[in-house]
């Protein structure tokens, strides 16, 4: 089971959403804002939180596609069609 599907079944009820499954406002590069799950369970001591949202997509294409030998002629023909 996964991370989600487990904080999708634990914040089942209004009351558990409004104490531990709040969502967080973040912003993407472009500033659009995106609301995220918060961090459960949230600590009192050390009560966590989302310091980066990710890579952004495609971002590590070429890298990981010239790590499985494709040349950078071949992932240009790639995008040039449209499959990444």
């Amino acid at each position: 089971m996964s991370q989600f599907s487990v904080y999708m079944r634990f914040c089942t009820s209004p009351a558990q959403v409004d104490t531990y499954c709040k969502q967080v406002e973040a912003a993407l590069p472009d500033g659009t804002p995106l609301a995220i799950p918060g961090v459960v369970p949230r600590l009192s001591a050390t009560p966590g939180g989302t310091r980066w949202l990710g890579p952004a997509l495609g971002e590590h294409t070429d890298a990981v596609l010239g790590e499985l030998g494709l040349d950078a002629a071949r992932i240009a023909a790639l995008r040039a069609r449209g499959a990444i």
